[in-house]
């Protein structure tokens, strides 16, 4: 809904706080935020779960299932890459 808002946010960060910098690898987290709208999605959420437990990274994937968009904002101000759907997908 606030893409561009969101856009914004992330741009709002120096570039040499973003480029640069070498992340220890337990530090390195896997955020997905969505919002689970129906038992597919609800599904869906837990096939990931199964999945990441299953490659042995679930304690690195954390999941905001239905996040504030001001949790949004906060992760996106922190991220250090962003991938987002198309918005076809919305």
């Amino acid at each position: 809904r606030n893409h561009r808002q969101q856009q914004q946010q992330q741009e709002k960060r120096p570039l040499e706080e973003k480029k640069g910098k070498r992340i220890d690898d337990k530090n390195i987290k896997l955020v997905l935020i969505g919002g689970c709208r129906n038992e597919d999605d609800q599904k869906r959420v837990k096939n990931l779960k199964h999945l990441a437990s299953t490659l042995g990274i679930l304690d690195r994937v954390v999941f905001e299932v239905n996040a504030s968009f001001k949790l949004l904002v906060e992760y996106l101000a922190a991220a250090h890459v962003v991938k987002q759907p198309p918005y076809y997908n919305f």
